[in-house]
């Protein structure tokens, strides 16, 4: 991994090598299946009660290089805004899809602790159930509004 700095620098843009020629003209075929295993194989440590959090880095680092090697371009600036902090964050995703879920513990979790407000639901999926509950989520159910602020007021990561 020590082609991916994300974690130790202050800014971080894919480099231009990293494009696969065919992963990049089929892109789906490629990362999909590799996603599949990386969150497979996550999810089966986290399931043995082997997960931790330089597993999870680990993890979220091979994700963004399968994203990397379809074509996808990634840029990250201004860490220091964070990594510098001494008190807790919290960072809030548009979430357009589940890829801030998979690649933001590389760039976080090296310098602060993460964890994910998370439907609780998700934590009974069969394929990232475990992994995601070996995190310490804070799991709300959205039908007690005030219960789910509750746990979420009194809840330390």
């Amino acid at each position: 991994m020590k082609n991916y700095p994300v974690m130790y620098s202050n800014t971080y843009t894919t480099p231009s090598d990293t494009k696969g020629f065919l992963s990049s003209r089929l892109p789906s075929l490629f990362f999909y299946p590799s996603m599949a295993k990386i969150a497979f194989c996550a999810n089966r440590e986290a399931k043995l009660g082997k997960s931790s959090d330089q597993a999870w880095v680990k993890a979220s680092l091979y994700i963004i290089k399968a994203l990397e090697k379809v074509g996808v371009s990634l840029s990250f600036e201004n860490l220091s805004a964070f990594t510098e902090l001494n008190t807790p964050c919290v960072f809030i995703g548009n979430h357009m899809s589940t890829l801030e879920t998979f690649a933001l513990p590389a760039i976080i979790q090296p310098h602060k602790p993460v964890t994910f407000v998370v439907k609780s639901s998700l934590l009974k999926y069969p394929f990232f159930g475990d992994l995601m509950a070996s995190r310490n989520p804070i799991a709300v159910d959205r039908t007690n509004p005030r219960e789910d602020l509750k746990k979420s007021t009194y809840r330390r990561v």
